[in-house]
């Protein structure tokens, strides 16, 4: 039986959100859907589902990169100061807009709040499981 393990990563393990399944066959069955907490972290809970498993498929959602607006803007930020750059610019990416343009549809839009404020800290998964 092989296991499905999606994260959803965050900056904080308790909004880090989990959710094992069992491949058996052609037939998908939900075995735990939950968030992780200050005790129990994201890497401790997918460890020990992936040891009750002898194969497993993970699945991250994370955010990979950010604008290349976000990322000129925090090379010379300074804690406290104001960013010069209008939110949409910090946080819409160019494949965004080329959904927009091409399907009239936004993805999911990125705010800043996502993160309280700290859109650049590293979420909980790759600073505890990479």
């Amino acid at each position: 039986m092989v296991a499905l393990i999606g994260i959803d990563c965050a900056t904080q393990p308790r909004k880090v959100g989990l959710a094992l399944a069992e491949l058996d066959g052609e037939i998908i069955r939900i075995k735990a859907c939950r968030t992780a907490s200050p005790r129990e972290e994201p890497a401790w809970i997918v460890s020990r589902w992936m040891a009750d498993h002898g194969t497993a498929l993970l699945a991250l959602d994370a955010p990979l990169g950010w604008p290349r607006a976000m990322g000129e803007a925090l090379s010379t930020h300074q804690a406290g100061a104001g960013i010069g750059a209008a939110t949409h610019e910090l946080f819409r990416r160019q494949t965004d807009d080329a959904i927009h343009q091409r399907f009239n549809k936004r993805p999911l839009e990125v705010e800043p709040t996502s993160s309280h404020g700290r859109p650049w800290q590293r979420s909980t998964c790759w600073t505890n499981c990479g």
